[in-house]
């Protein structure tokens, strides 16, 4: 299981960020973007989805 430490994505987790991880570790199906977070706990998958993560 990975930990996601909120501090770190509130500071660094950004447009260009987002965008390494989906070359990195994303799919494109259909009309819908895929990021790999399957190693995430339910809390932080939950956290990552918020428009504004606190």
């Amino acid at each position: 299981m990975k930990l996601i430490p909120h501090d770190f994505v509130g500071t660094y987790f950004n447009r260009d960020s987002l965008a390494l991880w989906y070359q990195d570790d994303g799919a494109l199906k259909g009309n819908r973007i895929i990021l790999s977070c399957e190693c995430f706990s339910h809390m932080d998958k939950r956290f990552l989805q918020q428009d504004k993560p606190n």
